[in-house]
């Protein structure tokens, strides 16, 4: 895994997915976290939370938009149930609600929160 792009992990008890986005991701070094990305899906069920925290990205290149699409693509078909974002800057956003409109689809629940915080708060109610 390349620690200054993406950092993810699994947790079976809670049935949570976390993805951390941090630094300057460009899709190549994305494009490599895929595997991994798939390998954790092993790890929840369906109905998952997907929580992507965008706090320490500086920058994402466009190119990443057709990974982020593969990515949404796989939580879906592992039936992921709700997605939560950590969006301390609106500019951070990068497309994500756009896209996932799109490639979740209507039954997939989308929360967006600003802090970390907040986050958890949601994930409680």
């Amino acid at each position: 895994m390349v620690a200054d792009v993406l950092q993810m992990r699994a947790d079976s008890s809670t049935n949570r997915l976390y993805t951390l986005f941090q630094g300057k991701v460009e899709n190549a070094a994305l494009q490599k976290e895929v595997p991994e990305f798939t390998r954790l899906l092993k790890s929840v069920r369906p109905g998952f939370w997907l929580i992507t925290d965008l706090t320490a990205l500086e920058s994402m290149d466009m190119g990443c938009e057709q990974t982020i699409r593969v990515i949404m693509d796989l939580s879906r078909a592992h039936g992921v149930g709700t997605v939560v974002r950590i969006v301390p800057d609106p500019r951070k956003d990068i497309g994500f609600n756009i896209l996932g409109r799109f490639h979740y689809g209507a039954e997939v629940k989308i929360i967006t929160c600003e802090t970390r915080e907040e986050a958890e708060h949601a994930m409680r109610s």
